[in-house]
């Protein structure tokens, strides 16, 4: 009885911890204005954690940037960029992932992401059966993942590579929120689930 009240209030306690100090990433109002850039440095609120973005075509990293689209969240734009315009990227609906395209975020201060969220191509619900693919850290990718289920997942690593699954423009999407976890809490995270 003794262990077990000690193992919930520790369970508590990190839990607390680890959403205490976590960080919450807006994709769609950091979009205001839309921006594109290679990379596209986005801060936090939470002191030391920001993510790296920066987007790929047909695996060059040269031919694509990391894009923050109003309404929509964070893309990828291979259509070029415009500084200056009111929506940067020069064909408008190019600033989502589409196929072809790799959206990489790298961690700065964190070692894990959650609370995935997604939007369609047209900004709106995006199909929680949908496919799509990721990777950790450049290791295999993952390719039997949904949104929905991804959406599910905890992370562990500090680069992660996300494009459309099956290669069908249905599956076409925006990121448009993500919590980032730091490294004292997630792996107290990690600690609790090794307890149990």
């Amino acid at each position: 009885m003794k262990r077990t009240s000690l193992s919930i209030i520790g369970a508590c306690l990190m839990v607390f911890s680890a959403s205490s100090s976590a960080a919450l990433f807006d994709f769609v109002a950091a979009a205001v204005p839309e921006v594109g850039g290679d990379p596209l440095i986005i801060d936090s609120d939470t002191a030391g954690i920001s993510i790296s973005a920066s987007g790929s075509y047909d695996g060059i990293a040269a031919d694509a940037v990391a894009y923050l689209d109003t309404g929509g969240g964070l893309g990828v734009c291979h259509s070029g960029i415009t500084p200056g315009a009111h929506s940067p990227c020069d064909v408008p609906s190019d600033d989502n992932v589409t196929v072809g395209e790799v959206l990489t975020l790298e961690l700065i201060g964190a070692s894990a992401i959650m609370d995935l969220v997604f939007a369609a191509a047209n900004h709106g619900p995006v199909n929680s059966s949908g496919a799509i693919d990721y990777r950790i850290d450049m290791a295999d990718w993952v390719t039997d993942q949904t949104f929905g289920s991804l959406s599910m997942l905890t992370l562990w690593g500090t680069i992660f590579d996300f494009r459309v699954g099956n290669e069908d423009d249905a599956n076409e999407f925006y990121l448009t929120s993500l919590t980032a976890v730091p490294v004292p809490a997630a792996a107290l995270l990690f600690g609790s689930g090794l307890l149990g």
